[in-house]
């Protein structure tokens, strides 16, 4: 692919199209994407230095719809302060979003990881990043997931974790 995000349109004659193409700019690569009601969410990885390595990683949120209806809306863009990739962290290709809130996993080769919620304060148009939620896992996590008020990790050896939201992350 050309990793760029596109947005489908259709179905006409039973074919989808790929329209109103997201590109990513030259030295940023899409990590994730996951969405929750009209909000969009990416978690990105700014590459530099030599051997395009990464130098920093960002969460972007898009309205899914602009005002014209045909595409999507403004983006809003936090980095991850280099503060949380230290002790060998680095964002694994795992998010989640409940409402305004994007979940986004940070994990280490030893087993362990944290997870911040990034939430969108209306008011200001910015995301909000909390106190990271420190976790020690047994296997690497194969996928993640939020209902309402409660987060899932899924294994790689298939052990399904959960914990209620509101004990990571406050009400």
């Amino acid at each position: 692919g050309d990793g760029a995000l596109y947005q489908l349109s259709g179905p006409s004659n039973q074919q989808y199209s790929l329209v109103n193409k997201l590109p990513p700019s030259s030295n940023t690569r899409i990590l994730a994407i996951t969405s929750a009601g009209s909000n969009l969410f990416l978690l990105t990885e700014q590459l530099g230095g030599t051997n395009n390595t990464p130098k920093s990683y960002s969460v972007i949120l898009f309205d899914q719809v602009n005002t014209q209806g045909n595409g999507l809306g403004q983006s809003v863009t936090i980095p991850i302060k280099p503060d949380l990739l230290t002790g060998g962290f680095i964002p694994s290709p795992f998010i989640t979003a409940w409402g305004n809130t994007v979940y986004v996993v940070l994990q280490t080769q030893q087993f362990q990881a944290q997870i911040i919620a990034y939430t969108l304060d209306k008011k200001s148009n910015r995301l909000v990043a909390s106190k990271p939620y420190q976790l020690t896992i047994s296997q690497q996590i194969s996928s993640v997931a939020t209902f309402s008020d409660q987060f899932f990790i899924l294994s790689n050896n298939g052990t399904v974790q959960s914990f209620p939201l509101a004990s990571a992350f406050g009400p």
